[in-house]
């Protein structure tokens, strides 16, 4: 996004200060479908951990699944603590992981 070029009188050189910095801190947004849209969203300033993601199952998740619910989720690794498995399961709900991400498909 800097500019690469500009226009200034002969013999002087181009001074600009406008150049593109820090964007500020990093939002993580937690989320969760239904077939009736939206049921759980959660977002925070920084990045998520395994205490962050138990908060949100524990807090925000579960008091809104149904028995018979299916949890999708990736392999990112706070998915895979034991606790929030056990947690989903206790509602009545199922866990899924997708598949490992393949060139195939």
């Amino acid at each position: 996004m800097t500019r690469l070029y500009g226009r200034a009188p002969i013999g002087e050189r181009l001074y600009d200060s406008e150049v593109p910095g820090d964007g500020g801190r990093n939002i993580s947004l937690i989320g969760g479908m239904s077939i009736d849209g939206l049921i759980a969203a959660m977002s925070i300033v920084g990045s998520v951990n395994t205490d962050v993601f138990l908060f949100y199952s524990q807090e925000i998740l579960i008091p809104q699944l149904w028995t018979g619910a299916i949890i999708v989720m990736d392999h990112l690794p706070v998915h895979h603590a034991s606790v929030i498995r056990e947690a989903i399961e206790a509602v009545g709900a199922k866990v899924v992981f997708l598949p490992p991400y393949s060139l195939d498909l």
